[in-house]
C-alpha cells in the first residue's frame, strides 16, 4: 500500500453482495488500518454500527453518500 493512499473497503472483502455481517467486519477492518477510506459505488447492509477514532477520511461516489454521513458523524463523536 502506497503511504497516504485510501484504503478501498473492497479489499477487505466488503461487498454489495455480501451479507451485513461481513460488510461490518470489511469496513470496520478498513476503518481502523488507514485514515483515507474509500468505498465504492454500492449498497452495503451492515448490521453493526461502525466505530473509528482519529480524524478519518472517507471518500465514496454519490450513492453512498447516506453511509459516508453515517461513517463522519459516529467518527466526528468520538472525536
Amino acid at each position: 500500500m502506497i503511504d497516504g493512499a485510501p484504503v478501498n473497503v473492497l479489499d477487505y472483502g466488503a461487498s454489495p453482495s455480501a451479507s451485513a455481517s461481513v460488510n461490518r467486519a470489511a469496513i470496520q477492518s478498513a476503518i481502523n488500518a488507514a485514515d483515507y477510506i474509500y468505498i465504492p459505488e454500492g449498497t452495503y447492509e451492515i448490521d453493526a454500527t461502525l466505530i473509528c477514532y482519529g480524524k478519518k477520511k472517507i471518500r465514496s461516489e454519490e450513492h453512498t453518500s447516506e453511509l459516508q454521513s453515517r461513517l463522519h458523524l459516529v467518527c466526528r463523536l468520538l472525536l
